[in-house]
């Protein structure tokens, strides 16, 4: 049942179906009365049948009801799904019953790429542009990216005001009516229970498709039903054009309200007819006053808004609808929250129509097992099937780290300097900028054309990234250019410019190989500074060209860092054999709640490291909210965090309750012996692993250290990284969370990051050393610190 009118088929609806339950069941009156197709096959098990059913989603609830009333079993059927949807709720929220949940927990928006290939690899390139010829990816429109940001901002504040205040809801995103029991291994139960499918016949037809922009089911207020419009004050057109569109938006709206109230009454009707709906507007671009000076010449708007959203005063019926000056971005607005709570009071707190939730916990419940247990699927915007569908924090937290690296995204100046490659490049930019990437696909191409590539470390703080651009290399290699090129064709070359007679054996070793034919070099982190012992990188590459003198062309020789001070001394771009310098500044790797973070870092404050700049294309989503775990060493004991095992026992928790590392959900076993088809047209992402996780400090952790030591006491597997570990950990090969020093680990990403920190940023300028902590996240971000 992936899709409405689709065939498909169910088997063994009910455990251990036997010859006596069969001969309750009368085939041909069921396949008569449901127009399904039923037969009944012998089991595997000796003695058992099984029961298989094709036909519509309709056919096929219509059959199942029909067996399971004539066989007795409706009602066990439905208690016990009631049962699990319940315990599922419990697990999935634990604390549903006092605080307020979002799901999906992060918002996903639509982002308009296209699709390319280099050097054989398909590469997701980000475009500003929004159009409907996109190469291979379905277009996403202008439209669909200003709702997605305009339901964003009205999430964003909603949040919010759950901080602040203590009310106690699950708020729904993006739900669609078809949706709600879908999942197929339920609908024995679900046949039985109110569904879009049998929306009352006296209502339109067409009012059984339809989607809920948010859905917020609150324990004491019950219902409210948010329809969200991205209609703003364009001063661009007349007044009376705008008028027009802004009427035009707010009809729209008016309807497939109407709609979803009538949908959403009769869901919930066995549950509680009398819970209350409420029903609101949200134009978050537009301010209040400008919406009702827009509205106030047309009358019948007026009346139709006072209707549907219970107003008796005309004049003021944009105070029932959420504007902009309720709504904050990224930062919370003072005045802006203070007006939401007014709102609040209001429009969910006030009177309604009916009765709110009745006084039992059980109601709220029903509701939350009904929407959002396992039987009802919910998804995120996507471009492409299958879509993905998100509940739970854990789920969110791998979802995320999925859409920044998964797939290799690329801005278009990055495609275009690999499209007129120069035969030498430094890359510098602020981490995650899609330096490491580029050197990648510059390498495979070299590749590709019969070359060999030195893969390069210069120093300690390098070799991380150099094991895993080696790594990924021969990857490839063996997966997709094994007909092509020869793993010996990729050199790994580790040298510590500290020590001088590294870099005397590597100037030696690259100007003789460069002299005897074309020499292909990739290096990322290079460095050092200038200011440190080591030989810094400008003067291999001054030195280098010195030596080869007119076989200059032969060196082609690629370095990144997000130091821009340890650019080639020959830097000078479009100049034939002279080193090209480009910066990287858009973030690619971390979402926007990282970015926020790691823009503080000293390095970038002075300008040591560039700036990140805009990305002027929408990130997937704002990314999971930042966890800070204070470290209060007058009530901890320890005066470091490295030794407190109160912070160590915080972060544990976290990382079990909320991201749920190491806990493998799937499908039970019963669930995939139900189908012949696959259960769903939706996926849930991966599960969280161990080697996910990546705790970061300063100094060089011991096994034994304090913040440690919970890990072990709830078995989870947690190593401290030594320098015979660095390839290991590169290549992500042991499901363990490592524990590393932060300088060690530079170029690569795990999706959730601890950063230990104890208020020693270097030079003392600022709290945290988050430059090489906290760009190492590509999802949830843990904070341990002291008090500010």
């Amino acid at each position: 049942m992936k899709r409405r009118n689709k065939s498909e088929a169910i088997k063994e609806y009910l455990h251990n179906v036997d010859d006596i339950l069969c001969d309750r069941v009368n085939v041909q009156d069921v396949t008569t009365s449901s127009r399904a197709s039923l037969q009944v096959q012998s089991s595997s098990e000796p003695g058992k049948k099984t029961f298989v059913i094709r036909g519509t989603r309709n056919q096929i609830l219509e059959a199942l009801r029909i067996i399971t009333i004539a066989t007795g079993e409706m009602g066990h059927v439905l208690e016990k799904s009631q049962k699990k949807w319940i315990e599922w709720v419990q697990q999935a929220f634990p604390d549903f019953e006092n605080r307020a949940y979002f799901v999906p927990p992060v918002y996903i928006r639509r982002v308009p790429t296209k699709e390319r290939e280099h050097a054989g690899q398909k590469v997701f390139m980000l475009t500003s542009e929004v159009s409907a010829d996109l190469p291979t990816t379905p277009s996403v429109q202008k439209s669909d990216m200003l709702e997605d940001e305009a339901i964003q901002r009205v999430l964003f504040s909603l949040k919010e005001f759950s901080k602040l205040h203590p009310e106690v809801f699950m708020c729904v995103s993006q739900f669609p009516f078809g949706s709600y029991l879908g999942e197929p291994y339920f609908a024995p139960a679900a046949a039985h229970l109110p569904l879009p499918t049998n929306l009352p016949k006296e209502l339109p037809i067409s009012w059984r498709q339809g989607v809920f922009d948010l859905l917020l089911i609150h324990r004491q207020y019950g219902c409210v039903i948010f329809e969200v419009k991205a209609v703003g004050y364009n001063t661009s057109v007349s007044e009376k054009e705008r008028c027009e569109q802004v009427a035009k938006k707010l009809t729209q709206a008016i309807q497939q309200l109407d709609k979803a109230e009538a949908m959403l009454s009769h869901l919930v009707s066995d549950i509680d007819p009398n819970v209350r709906i409420k029903k609101t507007i949200a134009c978050p671009n537009i301010e209040s006053r400008q919406l009702q000076k827009l509205i106030s010449d047309n009358k019948q708007l007026q009346q139709d808004l006072c209707r549907c959203l219970q107003v008796k005063d005309s004049a003021n019926v944009s105070r029932a609808m959420l504007c902009s000056d309720h709504l904050c971005d990224t930062e919370v607005s003072q005045n802006a929250a203070e007006n939401l709570r007014q709102w609040w009071a209001k429009c969910v707190a006030g009177p309604g129509n009916k009765s709110p939730l009745s006084s039992t916990l059980d109601v709220y419940k029903n509701l939350i097992a009904r929407f959002c247990g396992p039987a009802s699927t919910i998804t995120v915007p996507c471009v492409t099937e299958p879509r993905v569908s998100i509940k739970t924090w854990d789920q969110a937290v791998s979802y995320v780290g999925e859409c920044y690296t998964a797939h290799m995204i690329l801005f278009p100046e990055q495609t275009e300097l690999l499209s007129r490659p120069p035969k030498r490049a430094f890359i510098a930019g602020p981490p995650g900028t899609g330096k490491t990437v580029v050197l990648f696909l510059m390498a495979t191409e070299w590749l590709l054309q019969g070359n060999t590539v030195y893969v390069l470390s210069i120093w300690e703080r390098s070799l991380a990234a150099t094991y895993m651009l080696y790594h990924m290399l021969q990857k490839i290699i063996k997966t997709k250019l094994r007909d092509l090129v020869l793993p010996t064709q990729v050199r790994l070359l580790l040298k510590n410019f500290k020590f001088k007679k590294d870099f005397e054996a590597t100037l030696d070793e690259f100007t003789f190989q460069a002299r005897n034919g074309p020499l292909y070099v990739i290096a990322d982190e290079v460095g050092p500074d200038l200011q440190s012992e080591y030989v810094a990188f400008p003067e291999l590459s001054e030195r280098l060209l010195d030596h080869l003198d007119d076989q200059e062309e032969n060196l082609h020789f690629w370095a990144a860092s997000c130091h821009h001070n340890v650019a080639p001394a020959t830097s000078t771009p479009y100049v034939q054999n002279s080193w090209e310098t480009t910066l990287f500044t858009r973030p690619l790797r971390s979402p926007p709640t990282v970015i926020r973070e790691i823009e503080k870092a000293w390095e970038i404050e002075h300008c040591t490291v560039p700036r990140y700049t805009k990305r002027d294309v929408p990130d997937a989503t704002d990314g999971p909210e930042i966890k800070w775990v204070i470290h209060k060493s007058q009530h901890h004991g320890p005066q470091n965090i490295e030794d407190c095992d109160v912070c160590g026992l915080a972060v544990v928790e976290e990382l079990c309750t909320s991201c749920r590392i190491g806990i493998f959900t799937t499908l039970d076993n019963s669930v995939q012996e139900t189908f012949e088809s696959p259960s769903s047209s939706s996926v849930t992402p991966p599960s969280l692993k161990y080697k996910d996780v990546l705790i970061l400090s300063k100094t060089q952790l011991s096994e034994d250290a304090g913040i440690l030591k919970p890990f072990s006491e709830k078995e989870i597997p947690v190593r401290v990284m030594r320098d015979c570990d660095i390839e290991d950990v590169a290549t992500a090969s042991s499901d363990v969370v490592w524990a590393a020093r932060q300088h060690l680990v530079q170029g690569l990403e795990r999706k959730v990051v601890v950063c230990l920190d104890n208020y020693d940023d270097i030079m003392g300028q600022y709290p945290f050393s988050r430059l090489y902590t906290m760009s190492r996240c590509s999802s949830q971000l843990i904070v341990v610190c002291p008090p500010a």
